[in-house]
């Protein structure tokens, strides 16, 4: 295994994790539930924040959205990628 990881250039301990992880394994960073309605909701509040300051970006709306949903009790969101 040590030759094999050398040549492809990837740690070992990696290599020996991954081939222990039981078959059901799926990471929870990829894995996330998309919603398409809630994301619709949430794409409206940000063009509503962007609509009303065409200056602001992405992070700002996005904080602004947020700020809103927090006002009239929702959760808040990670800002948009």
């Amino acid at each position: 295994m040590k030759t094999v990881c050398l040549a492809l250039g990837v740690a070992r301990s990696n290599v020996h994790e991954k081939a222990q992880r039981p078959d059901d394994w799926v990471d929870g960073r990829t894995a996330a539930c998309v919603d398409p309605d809630s994301d619709a909701l949430l794409v409206d509040a940000v063009r509503a924040e962007i609509a009303s300051l065409p200056t602001y970006g992405y992070r700002r709306a996005g904080a602004l959205a947020n700020r809103t949903r927090s006002h009239i009790g929702l959760s808040t969101v990670n800002h948009m990628l």
